[in-house]
């Protein structure tokens, strides 16, 4: 009889029934093998989740560092100021500002219709595309390029509109046609 390539296992008869006593080794391997690549790519996004960090709460909605960066460059991006050492602090200063003063605004407007930054979204987005484009390329594809989110230029974008649709239901009577 030829020596087998599997290891010997352990079969128990009882109450009629045959029963294992252990797992084949290759289960075992496949296990074991599955669980260290499940750590292995846990231990990987763990850096790329702790450097996201709330700089700041606005009546309970976060701001994030990642948020802080992605105005930042925004800003100049569109203002070609080249960053550095001395304008940085300045810049992500006023960036966190602009970004609190949105989610001041998108509560208010929220606040008059909830459902106005869903119905904004559309607009935004051509907004963005037309407001940017160049060259025969949306707007996403230039922003892109300059690799900023293009969700976070539409965000502001949807903030800007449901501010002036809040000015418009608040105010509108008092300004007339202006």
């Amino acid at each position: 009889m030829a020596p087998s390539k599997w290891p010997r296992q352990n079969w128990q008869r009882q109450n009629g029934s045959v029963k294992k006593d252990f797992y084949p080794v290759i289960y075992q391997n496949v296990t074991q093998t599955f669980i260290s690549g499940l750590i292995f790519i846990l231990a990987l996004m763990q850096p790329a989740t702790a450097a996201i960090e709330i700089v700041a709460k606005v009546n309970g909605k976060p701001i994030t560092n990642y948020d802080v960066e992605q105005r930042v460059n925004f800003l100049t991006a569109i203002t070609n100021i080249q960053l550095n050492d001395s304008n940085r602090q300045r810049l992500e200063t006023d960036a966190l500002q602009m970004l609190i003063d949105e989610k001041l605004k998108l509560q208010a407007a929220q606040s008059i219709d909830p459902n106005i930054a869903t119905r904004s979204l559309p607009t935004a987005r051509e907004l963005v595309d037309s407001s940017f484009q160049q060259n025969g390329k949306s707007g996403t594809e230039i922003l892109r390029e300059l690799n900023l989110d293009t969700a976070s230029i539409q965000q502001k974008f949807v903030t800007d509109l449901a501010w002036a649709s809040f000015i418009q239901a608040k105010f509108g009577e008092r300004l007339g046609d202006i």
